[in-house]
């Protein structure tokens, strides 16, 4: 498995665009969702709906999960950074091999990594969130 740098890839497929996508302007995610999106995988989701439910779902638990809907390759899990004027700005994630980064493993991985993207949050100025004693629970 190899991740080019500075390649950019849709948001709507694997965990790091996934959870940018959950925390974008609800207008701007809109938008995003009304263009065609591809499938990458059979295991891309490319219906509006499936994607907002998945998209929801990552809002609420602060970090996404993706098992090959990016490459057929790869799973992984991923939180959203946030910027000084809180708006998500990237996102930090942690990927591997499907056959080894088993769902467990993104489990067992998820609160370090969302708790990571906190901490990276924190330190480019952006105020504490709402949500986020929850999400470290």
């Amino acid at each position: 498995m190899r991740v080019e740098v500075g390649v950019r890839h849709p948001l709507h497929a694997g965990p790091t665009g996934n959870a940018m996508l959950a925390f974008l302007d609800p207008e701007e995610r809109e938008r995003l969702l009304a263009e065609s999106l591809e499938p990458l995988t059979p295991y891309t989701l490319i219906e509006p709906e499936q994607l907002r439910a998945r998209l929801d779902e990552i809002a609420r638990e602060g970090m996404g999960m993706s098992f090959r809907d990016h490459r057929m390759e790869a799973s992984g899990v991923a939180a959203p950074v946030f910027g000084l004027d809180g708006t998500v700005c990237g996102a930090i994630s942690l990927s591997g091999l499907a056959e080894r980064f088993t769902p467990a493993v993104a489990r067992e991985v998820a609160p370090n990594v969302r708790r990571v993207a906190i901490e990276v949050s924190l330190a480019l100025g952006c105020k504490p969130r709402e949500n986020w004693k929850a999400w470290l629970a």
